[in-house]
């Protein structure tokens, strides 16, 4: 993947244009206002793993967007908003598996030597862990496996 998401969304968006692909188009746009507007405000530019963070967070406001859809029964708007995030998920790099964010999981807590008694220690490990997986998984999924690690002992 391009350690540049927004030079890649620039072309993408582009490609989206000539293909008169609105949907596509205006889901990256938003991204690329995203992405802008954070750098102006920082007065530099953002690091691959800003723009990732924004980029998932277009995606999480599009998955609200979708659930409320859905309650309120608006097939047709539910399924251009699922577009929108299948689009924007195409963009992040590979996410890793359970297992492999497990092991990676089990292996910061060897490393830490934190014995995990309660959720109170959470706060220690997920620094650690988001240090080793970067982009490639979210806190809510970290969250989730280390639960469950808890739950084992």
């Amino acid at each position: 993947m391009n350690d540049n998401l927004l030079e890649l969304l620039k072309v993408e968006k582009i490609k989206a244009f000539k293909a008169k692909d609105t949907i596509k188009k205006d889901c990256i746009n938003n991204v690329i206002n995203s992405i802008l507007y954070e750098t102006k405000k920082n007065k530099a530019n953002l690091l691959y793993e800003d723009e990732i963070r924004l980029l998932k967070k277009e995606i999480s406001q599009q998955k609200e967007t979708l659930e409320s859809e859905l309650q309120a029964n608006r097939l047709e708007s539910s399924v251009n908003t699922k577009n929108k995030i299948d689009i924007l998920e195409s963009y992040l790099p590979k996410q890793l598996t359970d297992s492999e964010l497990e092991d990676i999981i089990n292996s910061t807590i060897k490393e830490s030597g934190i014995i995990l008694t309660n959720q109170k220690q959470f706060g220690k490990l997920i620094p650690e862990i988001l240090k080793k997986v970067g982009t490639k998984s979210d806190g809510s999924k970290i969250n989730l496996i280390l639960s469950k690690i808890i739950n084992k002992i």
